[in-house]
């Protein structure tokens, strides 16, 4: 082995057993390498859906309820980590890396009405006439009432029976996704006397924000019909992509042992926005004897509206962390809380236009050869709608300096 191996494992005992001697002296020199590894766990805002996308309302229309849509859904805490490492040539001058990523979000929602009886709906605004509709999805069956016809030229009457109209059941799902991950690079001047040092942070920044929502309804006609479909699917998807430059700021306040470190970062730069839309239905209701045909759209994802836009907007990305722990010569252990806000993403729930022109739904017309887009407005519309985000939670983490 040698002297020089030797040397530093004989240091780093020294520096273990003298640790609140040594911690003050670390933090105002820098170290001259350091890594850091943390396990976060993080709540993300929830996915808006800011219009009714499903309702049931009962037999006897007493009971109406919306179950899908008209407030956020919530994504739950996902677990996740994050790396930094980084070099100080000198007590003053230095530069870091470092990234984060969380697992992803998903939930799903699933709704049944075995029998008919909740009468599930999908809710829109008919752009024809700017009115509320509905698309039911399922009811119970009705007989309706038979006629008696009086024949003039027979001076008889016969009566004509009512007819059975099925009824019909319905499972809907909701499922919703998102995956968060960024990255980052800053050269780093510091500072510092007795147990204080302030670092100056400028680099750049990429994050990463990728979400879907899907919806999908099923109609099944009651009492059941051997090859019956009648399926509409609906897929938002959305990508942000932010690229900027940084600047920021950390404090750190060492004592005895143990420390306190503050750091805030703020970038501003480009985020380039992507919505894809994309619907089906798919059914076997148009003609019975083939195989079942495939229509491209959906309910929500109609004719009109499927594709892909993009869109380039200004945006800014801030981040604020606070840590304390403990140090025991070159290991730091820590928890602390951090908070990431986005001010601009497009988001899936919010690419989502009420407003449909019935005329050019298959789905909504009940029909394989509807109108077309032609008799009345293209809508919903192709576009992309942004709002904020954020991300949010503690962490625990251990970092090695030497």
């Amino acid at each position: 082995m040698r002297p020089r191996t030797i040397l530093r494992k004989v240091l780093v005992v020294a520096v273990v057993l003298t640790a609140s001697s040594f911690a003050v002296a670390q933090d105002v020199a820098g170290p001259t390498i350091f890594g850091r590894a943390e396990f976060l766990r993080w709540t993300i805002q929830d996915a808006p859906v800011p219009f009714a996308l499903l309702s049931t309302t009962n037999a006897a229309g007493t009971n109406s309820e919306v179950l899908i849509g008209g407030q956020p859904v919530g994504m739950g805490t996902l677990p996740g980590a994050r790396f930094n490492g980084g070099i100080w040539f000198d007590p003053t001058v230095g530069v870091e890396a470092g990234g984060f990523f969380l697992d992803r979000a998903s939930r799903f929602d699933l709704f049944t009405d075995d029998t008919g009886n909740l009468r599930f709906a999908q809710p829109y605004i008919n752009a024809l006439n700017g009115l509320p509709a509905l698309r039911y999805l399922s009811g119970l069956g009705q007989v309706t009432p038979s006629r008696v016809v009086f024949i003039p030229d027979s001076e008889r009457t016969i009566t004509i029976p009512g007819i059975n109209l099925p009824g019909s059941t319905a499972v809907v799902g909701f499922a919703n996704r998102s995956t968060l991950w960024g990255t980052d690079v800053n050269g780093m001047y510091g500072v510092g006397a007795g147990g204080f040092r302030a670092e100056l942070l400028a680099g750049a920044r990429y994050l990463q924000l990728d979400e879907q929502m899907v919806l999908e309804a099923a109609s099944l006609k009651a009492p059941a019909v051997a090859g019956d479909l009648f399926t509409t699917t609906d897929s938002f998807t959305t990508r942000n992509e932010f690229y900027g430059g940084q600047a920021g700021v950390r404090f750190v306040f060492g004592g005895v042992g143990g420390f306190l470190e503050v750091t805030g970062k703020f970038a501003a730069g480009t985020m380039l926005e992507q919505a894809d839309t994309a619907g089906s239905l798919k059914t076997t209701t148009f003609d019975p004897t083939k195989p079942p045909a495939l229509y491209a759209g959906g309910m929500y994802a109609q004719h009109s509206n499927v594709g892909t836009t993009n869109a380039t907007r200004f945006a800014t990305v801030s981040e604020a962390q606070v840590n304390g722990g403990f140090q025991f010569g070159p290991v730091r252990a820590f928890a602390g809380y951090s908070i990431l806000y986005v001010s601009s993403v497009a988001r899936p729930g919010n690419q989502i236009d009420p407003a449909i022109n019935p005329n050019q739904s298959e789905a909504i017309t009940k029909s394989g050869t509807p109108p077309g887009i032609g008799n009345g407005p293209a809508s919903p519309a192709r576009s992309i709608n942004s709002s904020s985000f954020w991300a949010q939670g503690v962490n625990f983490g251990l970092e090695l300096r030497y």
